[in-house]
């Protein structure tokens, strides 16, 4: 029969057999390795959230500056002579979201009412564009600035078939509407949500 005295000294040779020094070491240096990758972890959580707030404070300035810029959409003097703009490939057209980076980008922003043809109409003012007015939409890329168009009083007036954007003196985008706006001579007539590109 084991006494307790003896049960404990089993006990404490049973503990003493059973220690691995080796082991323990081993076990030590696994938990350094842990908390040294935890703490490197650590620093490169901070570094991205860091990276992240600057972001965030970018896009939120960048959405200020170009909600409080100035949008004005302006009449320019005709030109001269109608200027041409031909129908843009498909494979070189601009994806909505794409044109609108590149408006962003470019320093003089004009819509050319075009006939039928891809004409300028002739006697019909350029529309000049600044700021943030512009709206992506299902159909596309949308001016959300109304805009009045007027035909001289002489001459027999004009017929608008479509827009041509561009931007800083190039054509970036045409496109044609499904119905012709007539204006008449004197005439006044406002597009509001209808250029779209």
């Amino acid at each position: 029969m084991m006494t307790e005295g003896t049960q404990e000294k089993s006990l404490e040779e049973q503990f003493r057999d059973g220690l691995d020094k080796d082991g323990a070491v081993l076990l030590a240096e696994r938990v350094a390795a842990t908390e040294a990758e935890l703490a490197t972890k650590g620093e490169e959580i901070v570094d991205l959230r860091s990276q992240l707030e600057a972001a965030n404070a970018r896009a939120d300035a960048a959405e200020k500056v170009s909600k409080e810029a100035p949008k004005s959409v302006s009449k320019k003097p005709a030109s001269p002579k109608p200027r041409k703009f031909p129908e843009i490939k498909a494979d070189d057209a601009l994806e909505p979201e794409q044109l609108r980076d590149a408006i962003g980008d470019a320093e003089d922003v004009e819509i050319v009412l075009v006939d039928g043809n891809g004409r300028e109409v002739p006697g019909s003012m350029p529309i000049n564009v600044t700021g943030n007015v512009w709206n992506l939409r299902l159909q596309g890329l949308m001016l959300t600035e109304p805009v009045e168009i007027t035909a001289p009083h002489e001459g027999a007036g004009y017929q608008v078939a479509g827009y041509a954007l561009l931007l800083d003196g190039k054509l970036a985008a045409r496109r044609m509407r499904s119905d012709p706006v007539n204006v008449a001579a004197g005439q006044r007539v406002k597009l509001t949500d209808d250029i779209v590109f």
